[in-house]
């Protein structure tokens, strides 16, 4: 199966908060915006302050800074480039590094057991809106693609789910892998609300499912609170 550690779960978060902005293939149309929204903009400081108000009396919470991330950036590039996808516009397009792409963000994450949550704030909440309702669309196109990397080829299947919280745009994804031999289901959340993108990646639990898209819910929900 494909690997599925903190170098994977790091090259999801780098594409979900950067690549969505440029909308990861020429294939994808970012609606056009008019003017700027800049709204209200985080530093680096504040949300990392926001993780740990949320991960407090959480046990096994780790935080991971936006310097930490950003030197993590070669690797999840090394990783990327890689891959060959099929088909080919379900790829990703690196017209320029995640690194030019997040100059201008702002970042932090939470490791808290199998989940990853990730907060990253942009300068311009118009534009973030428009790519995520670009990238969304992208989704559609791409329910189904293969991975190949190092003379395996893995198959993804990406279906939406239902999920609704207090954020202006949010969207839910089963993300189900297989080799052949095995597979694995991850649930992927993203949630925009002016200037912050939110995401948490973490294991479908096949048992207690709709329990666990409510705590999703909630955990967004929670994570908008703490930011203020």
């Amino acid at each position: 199966m494909m690997n599925t550690t903190r170098c994977t779960t790091l090259v999801a978060f780098f594409v979900s908060i950067g690549l969505l902005l440029v909308g990861c293939s020429p294939a994808t149309d970012i609606p056009e915006v008019q003017g700027t929204e800049p709204g209200q903009a985080h530093s680096p400081e504040e949300l990392q302050q926001a993780l740990e108000e949320f991960a407090e009396g959480r046990s096994g919470a780790r935080i991971l800074s936006d310097h930490q991330l950003r030197d993590s950036i070669p690797a999840a590039e090394a990783w990327l480039s890689e891959l060959e996808v099929n088909p080919e516009e379900c790829g990703l397009s690196l017209t320029s590094s995640l690194g030019q792409q997040l100059e201008h963000a702002s970042m932090a994450a939470l490791q808290l057991g199998d989940s990853f949550i990730t907060l990253a704030s942009y300068p311009d909440a118009g534009q973030l809106a428009a790519s995520f309702e670009a990238e969304e669309q992208r989704s559609e196109r791409c329910a189904r693609y293969t991975v190949l990397r190092d003379g395996q080829h893995v198959a993804f299947h990406l279906a939406a789910q239902g999920l609704q919280t207090e954020a202006r745009k949010s969207a839910a994804h089963v993300l189900t892998s297989s080799d052949g031999s095995a597979a694995s289901q991850q649930v992927m959340v993203k949630a925009a609300n002016g200037n912050v993108m939110i995401t948490i990646n973490q294991p479908l639990d096949k048992e207690s499912r709709s329990e666990q898209f409510a705590s999703l819910s909630e955990q967004v929900n929670d994570l908008l609170e703490v930011l203020g």
